[in-house]
């Protein structure tokens, strides 16, 4: 299976913070799980996507009990709130991003 890594935004931000909170994850993701990096390969791909905030905590909860590479983050400026999260998928994710629609989307 290709290994790809997600992040996952609150889409109530604006698309400028959504870059912002989903770059936040990843640095998370990759501080925390230095050992990530041997489970990559130029062939990986970035998948952004968003949900709505309470689908945001529920998600965050589920990917962590099915991924061990996942990190989320709370941002202090939105009143420590979650606003993102991020993981290194697997198959026992995949069920959990199907219905999820890309970050920024083209009008």
């Amino acid at each position: 299976m290709e290994r790809k890594i997600y992040t996952i935004v609150d889409k109530s931000l604006t698309n400028a913070q959504k870059t912002v909170q989903s770059s936040h994850a990843l640095l998370e993701l990759a501080f925390n799980h230095p050992k990530i990096k041997e489970d990559l390969s130029f062939k990986n791909s970035l998948i952004m996507l968003e949900a709505d905030f309470e689908h945001l905590l529920f998600l965050k909860d589920k990917i962590k009990d099915h991924t061990e590479y996942n990190a989320h983050f709370i941002e202090p400026y939105y009143g420590h709130k979650l606003t993102a999260i991020s993981f290194l998928a697997n198959e026992n994710t995949k069920e959990y991003t199907k219905n999820l629609k890309l970050m920024i989307k083209n009008k």
